[in-house]
């Protein structure tokens, strides 16, 4: 595999201070990935709504990383846009990611 296509894992981990009081703090590692296409009816299964004022379109992207380099991140970056990671499938020795673009609040 070339990994032609680089992203930042994220990870978001809860951080306490001396008085108890936890703060989310994200860390980012760079990481080479191939990019894969996500299937149709991947697509269209977290797309489709019933309700018309709660239609939004996420935006998927997949990924095969080394399975290595994955340490169960949340979200990933990729192209300036960031996306949560909502299946993780573990091939042996590479793990495929598919992530949905986040909407809302960062």
């Amino acid at each position: 595999m070339r990994y032609n296509d680089a992203i930042y894992l994220i990870k978001e981990e809860t951080v306490y201070d001396e008085l108890g009081i936890g703060k989310k703090e994200k860390s980012e590692r760079l990481v080479f990935a191939n990019k894969y296409q996500v299937s149709t009816s991947e697509f269209y299964s977290d797309n489709v709504r019933h309700d018309a004022s709660t239609q939004a379109i996420r935006h998927k992207s997949a990924f095969i990383v080394r399975s290595s380099d994955y340490d169960n991140e949340t979200s990933f970056l990729y192209d300036k846009k960031e996306y949560e990671i909502i299946r993780v499938s573990d091939l042996g020795e590479f793990t495929h990611i598919v992530g949905g673009e986040k909407i809302g609040k960062r």
